[in-house]
């Protein structure tokens, strides 16, 4: 089949795996939002850290940084695992305190559970944004020891992870 534009048909698994999450974030809805698209950034950075290991693991010449690249392989995957959790996390977690503000408050009883829920529902809102701060700032730990030791051919690739991997971090400390 002739396309006009657009990627070949082979490409189009990729967009329509990326698609739907893409159009819920472009959504008129105040979720997801800015800290599940930090947490997908942290993901991505994992896993192009994950895969610049792997392909540096097929080089004989790299033998000697095998046991490093397989042990980041193994905790990039961990925090990957982690991030793409949070993805679905934040949004949640704001949800609670969006519907916490929603809850009556016409008597004093109702105000306090009212305030305390909103509360409660902030704390946890920001503890995950902090924690995807805090996970970014371990994978780029991680992303940087692999500089030198990685096949030249996966540099950009690194530095994109590197990348991507700040704006977990900057972006999970501005939803705090």
């Amino acid at each position: 089949k002739t396309h006009e534009a657009g990627p070949p048909e082979s490409d189009a698994p990729l967009r329509a795996m990326v698609e739907q999450y893409v159009n819920a974030v472009a959504a008129p809805t105040p979720t997801p939002g800015g800290g599940s698209a930090a947490a997908l950034a942290g993901a991505l950075a994992a896993s192009l850290g994950e895969m610049v290991c792997g392909v540096s693991l097929k080089r004989k010449s790299l033998a000697a940084h095998h046991p490093v690249l397989e042990a980041s392989r193994a905790r990039l995957a961990i925090l990957r695992n982690r991030l793409m959790e949070i993805v679905d996390l934040d949004p949640r977690c704001y949800e609670a305190v969006l519907s916490a503000f929603k809850l009556p408050k016409s008597t004093e009883a109702e105000q306090s559970v009212h305030y305390q829920a909103i509360e409660a529902a902030s704390k946890q809102a920001s503890m995950v944004p902090l924690e995807t701060a805090e996970l970014a700032t371990s994978l780029a730990v991680v992303l940087s020891s692999l500089e030198g030791i990685t096949i030249p051919q996966a540099a950009s690739d690194l530095k994109v992870a590197l990348d991507l991997a700040g704006v977990a971090r900057r972006g999970g400390i501005e939803n705090v």
